[in-house]
């Protein structure tokens, strides 16, 4: 079957703007077909651009991860009877959602407690002449294991923090589950947080605070998971 090219000759000699176009035409299309028909065709040339591409991609994606990263957070404390680690990630590409899950382990007189959670949250940072506010409003799946009973809720709530001065921070949270967003054993969700931090390298922060954790059991009254000071270090990368 005969190709297109077969019948736009260009022959020596022509000239003028229409003659331009169909040469061009004929380089980087028509060509190139016949090539590949004849099984001529310049597979080196089309490796090196395919690597080319692929480089290309390669320098993107690593650009994406970098700036992943810098978004992400591991946050460890720890008192006599309790160990509390969170992991954070920034989502979108904006990094205005931050996505978190958590475990806590809490020994207790009657038994050893187990929380599990998993939070999303929208942040974002508010400056002012007063300093630097860092603010998350969203909500969290809350999984404990208790003596009393094991509890299931949806807290709805969020977490601030105030640098009014380089390195120093001030912050709390507070997270809440009513009884319409409580199940199992559980008829109520309460935990709040207080600290003081102090930035003690570029993408780490080391901080005191106090914290408590409190859930509504079923046929047993409020029982405390925690409720005590703690040490804790804040890691970024």
């Amino acid at each position: 079957m005969a190709l297109p090219c077969d019948r736009i000759c260009v022959k020596r000699g022509q000239n003028g703007p229409a003659t331009g176009v169909m040469k061009e035409v004929y380089r980087y299309y028509y060509e190139p077909v016949r090539r590949a028909r004849r099984g001529s065709y310049d597979w080196q040339r089309i490796m090196e651009r395919v690597l080319m591409v692929l480089r290309a991609l390669g320098v993107v994606l690593g650009s994406m991860v970098a700036m992943q990263a810098a978004a992400d957070s591991l946050d460890l404390n720890l008192h006599g009877d309790a160990l509390r680690a969170t992991y954070s990630r920034g989502i979108g590409a904006s990094r205005g959602l931050d996505l978190d899950a958590g475990y806590l382990y809490a020994k207790n007189p009657a038994q050893t407690d187990h929380l599990l959670h998993v939070g999303l949250q929208v942040a974002g940072q508010n400056w002012s002449k007063q300093g630097n506010f860092d603010i998350g409003l969203g909500g969290r799946a809350v999984f404990t294991d208790t003596k009393p009973g094991n509890g299931a809720n949806i807290a709805f709530g969020g977490r601030v923090r105030f640098s009014p001065i380089n390195r120093i921070g001030f912050g709390g949270s507070l997270f809440y589950a009513p009884k319409i967003t409580s199940f199992l054993d559980s008829e109520e969700y309460l935990e709040w947080n207080l600290a003081v931090d102090y930035q003690l390298l570029t993408q780490a922060y080391v901080y005191v605070g106090y914290r408590k954790v409190e859930t509504d059991i079923q046929n047993a009254g409020t029982y405390q998971i925690d409720d005590n000071l703690h040490l804790g270090m804040k890691m970024m990368f």
